[in-house]
């Protein structure tokens, strides 16, 4: 992972401009902590991918974290089994489990996107709502 502080993933920055995206309204006291771009032969051998993670700043991710998976559009993002239908603004995809995680998965403007989180669903479905560029 690549701190945010100034410095970019040169690989995620020559990704597609559609998978180069972030919530606007994180937390109070989070913020953007790395960016990783992840080429097909790297992820799952079909799509680009941007990772962005969130957490609380200067905080160790124990505190808290959200991380999210951005694929190029047309790649979808399965929905786990016995997961639920989840809807944040627009935004509609599934939600589930794995221990103490919640996991999911929504499509944004045709951007398929899959998260792993330790933040409450109402708190998710606030955040995952409005989506912008990732900041400079």
């Amino acid at each position: 992972a690549v701190p945010v502080d100034g410095v970019r993933d040169p690989q995620a920055g020559a990704l597609d401009a559609a998978v180069r995206r972030a919530p606007v309204a994180l937390p109070a006291g989070w913020s953007l902590r790395s960016v990783v771009g992840i080429t097909p032969s790297q992820g799952d051998g079909t799509c680009q991918q941007v990772l962005t993670l969130y957490a609380p700043a200067g905080e160790p991710l124990a505190a808290g974290y959200l991380a999210v998976y951005l694929k190029a559009p047309g790649c979808p993002t399965p929905a786990a089994t016995g997961s639920a239908r989840f809807t944040a603004g627009a935004n509609v995809g599934w939600i589930g489990q794995d221990g103490a995680a919640t996991i999911g998965g929504l499509t944004v403007d045709g951007v398929s996107l899959r998260f792993r989180t330790t933040l409450a669903e109402r708190d998710l479905a606030r955040v995952l709502a409005t989506w912008g560029p990732l900041p400079a």
